[in-house]
């Protein structure tokens, strides 16, 4: 099924459910992309930062003086 719409059923829809429409459309599409950017973004910081964070201190604790017990 072919989900394009014609220029004749845009004309024949009108200036209200087009706009309706519109903000809908508008509104899902810039919801979807944010939470997907947002979801990467995170992930992709976490991952860097966790790893970053985890290579000091092994590096930290590796360089330590030990300690009798």
């Amino acid at each position: 099924m072919d989900s394009r719409v014609s220029l004749t059923q845009i004309q024949a829809c009108g200036p209200e459910n087009l706009t309706e429409n519109l903000t809908e459309n508008l509104t899902e599409n810039l919801t979807e992309n944010l939470t997907e950017n947002v979801t990467e973004n995170l992930t992709e910081n976490l991952t860097e930062n966790l790893t970053e964070n985890l290579t000091e201190n092994l590096k930290a604790q590796c360089s330590a003086p030990l300690h009798s017990v």
